[in-house]
């Protein structure tokens, strides 16, 4: 949305071409959505958003031209748009479009969580909230800039909020959120309402006058763009008082100052037909969900409250703290085949443990960690010390127990990864361990334990565990092996003032949200894999025909792809995955395989199935729980390339999945056949033909019809991709087929949007 006209020439006399438009781009977000919600409810148009010309209202054309009228309502000048003006434009733009008996808009100062799930999120209304950047200098607070940010909704349990923010699309670079459309090569790419996105941030507490609340890790690696970006912007008349200038060599700390929020009056909507479409979609970045909500009626206008803030006193210093695994049984190892469980090692494999348990999840228990509920945290860590070398590249994911007091580990199967855990995670790309003894520390794990220590039931004689799990191996010194270099935790935390959610002058140390993870089975005798030693068994002539590693290499970039090669599919190896993928498995899963990866999807998870002509079709045991049924019999088309079964299918229906696509190549593939819940996404040109005798040519008897050959389903919490074909292997790794694999998995990793 960063249009290039929309910049000053000077804000202050700190910074020249500032961006200055954020009030009037989420101002315009939040209008555009809501046109679009009434309009879905009426079944027909509504005048909240008219065309400025020749053309619809909700096109990319209109963008420019709404953000700008808002603009000029808002007097949006060189410092940007105060409190007072984004609430006087947005009633003025109102009685001029003739819907302001509709409507009450009015602003919060200091808005709580509650208050944004309960008033924003669970109701009609639409807000945009103005973000304050503030440093603590020697005459007290100063609030150096602000940003506004439209608010798109909170997640279940209002843990988490969704923000299209008019200055950049971190989703679609693969952080916290959702995104359709991809990287867009410039802002104005989201002028676009098919392009849209949102991010998603933690609630977490502020530290600065009168805000409640901040997005936690707010604009991650752009934070600093940002916020100099925002120098001397989007103030209100009660916050001019601590308007100053900023310091570089000082911390900026983060606030919500205010809310603005356009909340309909009771009845402002009577629907007159059925509406039997979706609301149009956001220009800046909000995917418009199908409205349920019911309009909530509300007291009158009121503009800003005056209040007078009292600054917060100057840090105190961090208090540490090292708690020891104290006992044998506060380190276990658990195996993910079985769910053994282990409390008697010699030594903790990170990772795995490729002699003797395989693939396992380290848990570790830390008993009477004194922290003071709702402490805020200022670092944390994990120290482990070597017990022996290693140099295998190892990532493990490091999680909290959420838990109020983490009780002692038991013999029972799966007791540890059972357990709930911290929304928060921690990667950890362990480096080589080379000298025996040397200690290492992990990541900053401070979300985790802050999450844990701001629980009801905390208190500071509670226990905290932690589970480890990934790939590779790196092996550390157990209680068993040598108590006085047992797992140790590190903990700095304040009992002053808390410490600020962001300091811009240090990068970004830890992604609390780590890439999705893939699961890619090999355990039914799949016909496509990720090892070069597997592909030269299953075909020595032509080992690229079932090779998966230009798969591999392209999709390990934006996800973490692992190999399932032993042991069951259970709910409990799962759990730890977002996506299942089965590339034309020739063996059949058994009845408690088949339960476990139904009951993983309807919690939310992702399946991917391949297929191949001449497959068994044992895989439709699976696949008739999501209404698709694959059929082995040859796929053959006149409009092929070398030989009747290889041809491109260019026929589709709109869907992610076929975002941007042409067409696709299928060879040798068989056919889908789909039901009630089940879409069908892409299909054989209505000439093509099933080949029971393989001869190339279309005999008496054999079916001639339009083929479906990609299919989706959406089950329970999550959802269902099938493909009729595997043409994804090596030679085939391209281009569109390329395409549809990624728009796939994207589809198939966003969950709960």
């Amino acid at each position: 949305m960063r249009q290039s006209d929309w910049q000053s020439a000077s804000v202050g006399n700190q910074l020249t071409q500032a961006w200055t438009h954020s009030g009037p781009a989420a101002a315009a977000d939040a209008v555009w959505w809501l046109d679009s919600e009434v309009e879905y409810m009426l079944g027909g148009k509504y005048e909240l958003v008219t065309s400025y010309g020749g053309w619809s209202d909700h096109v990319p054309y209109n963008v420019p031209a709404l953000i700008s009228d808002l603009a000029i309502k808002m007097q949006t000048r060189s410092q940007g748009t105060s409190v007072e003006n984004m609430t006087a434009g947005l009633e003025s733009y109102l009685h001029e479009r003739g819907v302001a008996g509709d409507f009450n808009v009015q602003a919060i100062k200091g808005p709580s969580q509650n208050w944004m799930c309960s008033e924003v999120c669970q109701s009609d209304a639409v807000a945009v909230v103005l973000l304050g950047f503030w440093q603590w200098q020697s005459d007290g607070w100063t609030r150096v800039g602000g940003h506004w940010v439209a608010v798109n909704c909170a997640y279940p349990g209002c843990t988490e909020l969704q923000l299209s923010d008019p200055f950049f699309d971190h989703a679609a670079e693969g952080l916290p959120g959702w995104a359709w459309g991809g990287m867009p090569a410039n802002p104005t790419v989201h002028n676009d309402a098919a392009n849209v996105s949102y991010d998603a941030y933690p609630f977490a507490n502020a530290l600065v006058p009168d805000a409640r609340w901040v997005p936690r890790d707010y604009a991650h690696s752009s934070v600093v763009e940002i916020a100099r970006n925002s120098l001397a912007q989007n103030f209100a008349a009660d916050l001019e008082s601590y308007r100053g200038s900023y310091s570089a060599a000082g911390a900026v700390y983060l606030g919500a100052d205010y809310a603005v929020v356009i909340r309909p009056v009771a009845g402002y909507v009577t629907p007159t037909t059925t509406a039997t479409g979706r609301p149009t979609t956001t220009p800046t970045g909000t995917p418009t969900a199908t409205p349920t909500r019911t309009p909530t009626a509300t007291a009158t206008a009121t503009r800003t409250a005056v209040y007078t803030p009292t600054p917060t006193p100057t840090p105190l210093p961090a208090e540490p703290l090292d708690v020891r695994v104290s006992s044998s049984s506060d380190d276990v190892e658990e195996s993910l085949i079985d769910g053994t469980m282990y409390f008697d090692s010699g030594d903790l494999e990170l990772g795995s443990d490729p002699g003797y348990l395989g693939d396992q999840t380290v848990g570790l228990r830390f008993q009477n960690v004194a922290i003071p509920r709702g402490a805020p945290i200022r670092a944390a860590y994990l120290e482990f010390v070597t017990d022996d070398i290693g140099s295998t590249a190892t990532v493990v994911e490091i999680r909290a127990q959420a838990a109020d007091d983490a009780p002692a580990f038991s013999s029972a199967s799966y007791d540890l990864t059972w357990r709930p855990t911290t929304k928060a995670c921690v990667t950890w790309d362990i480096p080589a361990w080379n000298i025996v003894g040397e200690k290492h520390q992990s990541p900053d794990l401070s979300a985790l334990v802050q999450e844990v220590v701001n629980r009801a039931g905390w208190n500071a004689n509670s226990s905290m565990v932690f589970a480890i799990s990934g790939t590779g191996t790196r092996a550390a010194e157990s209680y068993e092996g040598q108590p006085a270099a047992a797992p140790l935790l590190h903990v700095e935390y304040s009992t002053g003032q808390p410490t600020p959610t962001c300091w811009l002058h240090l990068p970004l140390a830890v992604n609390s949200f780590p890439p999705p993870a893939l699961l890619f089975d090999e355990t039914h005798d799949e016909r496509n894999t990720l090892s070069e030693e597997r592909a030269q068994r299953l075909n020595p002539e032509h080992p690229e025909w079932v090779y998966f590693g230009e798969f591999k290499e392209r999709v390990g970039r934006d996800y973490r792809l692992y190999r399932h090669d032993v042991g069951d599919l259970t709910t409990q190896s799962l759990r730890h995955y977002t996506v299942l993928i089965l590339a034309a498995p020739d063996r059949s899963l058994s009845d408690t395989e088949i339960t476990s990866v139904v009951r993983f999807v309807q919690d939310g998870g992702g399946l991917l199935v391949l297929g191949d002509a001449g497959l068994r079709e044992d895989i439709n045991d699976l696949l008739n729980h999501f209404d698709v049924e694959f059929d082995q019999t040859l796929i053959a088309s006149p409009k092929h390339d070398w030989d009747a079964y290889s041809f491109y299918v260019e026929a589709f229906a709109p869907h992610p999945l076929t975002r941007g696509l042409e067409s696709w190549h299928t060879s040798w593939g068989g056919s889908l056949r789909v039901r009630a819940l089940a879409l069908n996404l892409s299909w054989t040109p209505p000439d093509a033909w099933k080949d029971f005798d393989r001869d190339g040519v279309q005999d008496p008897g054999e079916a001639v019809d339009s083929f479906t050959l990609l299919a989706v389903v959406q089950a329970g919490q999550g959802r269902v991709a099938v493909v009729s074909d595997n043409a994804f292997q090596d030679g085939m790794f391209s281009g569109f087929n390329a395409n549809l694999m990624m728009n796939t998995l994207a589809w198939l990793t966003r969950r709960g949007e």
